[in-house]
């Protein structure tokens, strides 16, 4: 078995071939049986594949196709819907060993982003105001908060615990949003959160030269190598201490 994730009370791993559930189950009862008495393993489910992206931040692609996101790194209430569906999109593929298809996924968003195909709606977030509007009037002249400095341009009277929709606006920054059918929004800025906000989230199943080939931003280059020569990363746990892997 290759161990690719525990913590406090659950463990996952590969058996490094497929062996069908039945084995799967089979295994986990001989090993549960070797534990000290009070402690015992249970079957949880299986997977064709994870990604590991960090402790307690997982993607899990089930046999019905079916994908399962754990953990704020792969989706919160504060991404944006553009951003969660290419993740989506991109973590099928790369679970299933297609590159090719990340490559057109990506390129798609980014042209969809560059032609305004996206509404303000879909690249907006919502944020939580943390303090009400006169308690940050007194300490706005010295420090300004962008999410509260939006609501405060808004004109929104404001109280702790409002959540308020944000977009960045082509030429005006992180604005309160009140159009959200309109596509006014600040492409580069959302081409770049893309790539640093979303793609990173891809690091750990390529190749480092494979993943800035893909979206560094550099464009075709001479000694590059063909996207469907790219392979996914397998990287095995380095140590009996070390609870992350890809």
């Amino acid at each position: 078995m290759q161990l690719i994730e525990s913590d406090t009370d659950g463990v996952y791993f590969s058996t490094g071939k497929e062996i069908g559930e039945a084995a799967e189950r089979a295994l986990i009862a001989e090993v549960s049986d070797t534990l000290p008495a009070g402690i015992t393993l249970e079957f949880d489910g299986r997977a064709q594949a994870m990604l590991s992206h960090q402790i307690k931040n997982y993607v899990l692609l089930r046999y019905d196709g079916t994908l399962d996101l754990s953990g704020a790194s792969f989706e919160s209430s504060r991404s944006e819907r553009y951003g969660t569906t290419f993740l989506r999109t991109t973590l099928v593929a790369l679970l299933q060993g297609d590159v090719p298809a990340v490559h057109s996924a990506f390129g798609d968003v980014m042209a969809r982003l560059s032609s305004r195909a996206y509404t303000n709606a879909d690249v907006s977030t919502r944020v939580r105001i943390g303090k009400n509007q006169d308690a940050y009037a007194l300490t706005r002249e010295k420090r300004k908060e962008a999410h509260l400095e939006a609501a405060w341009q808004a004109g929104l009277a404001f109280r702790a615990g409002d959540r308020v929709d944000l977009y960045v606006r082509e030429g005006q920054g992180l604005t309160v949003m009140t159009a959200p059918d309109g596509h006014d929004y600040d492409v580069k800025h959302y081409q770049a959160a893309l790539v640093q906000n979303y793609a990173t989230r891809l690091r750990k199943a390529l190749d480092p030269a494979d993943w800035h080939q893909l979206f560094g931003g550099r464009g075709p280059g001479l000694f590059e190598r063909p996207v469907r020569d790219m392979q996914v990363k397998w990287r095995p746990v380095p140590g009996e201490n070390h609870s992350d892997a890809g």
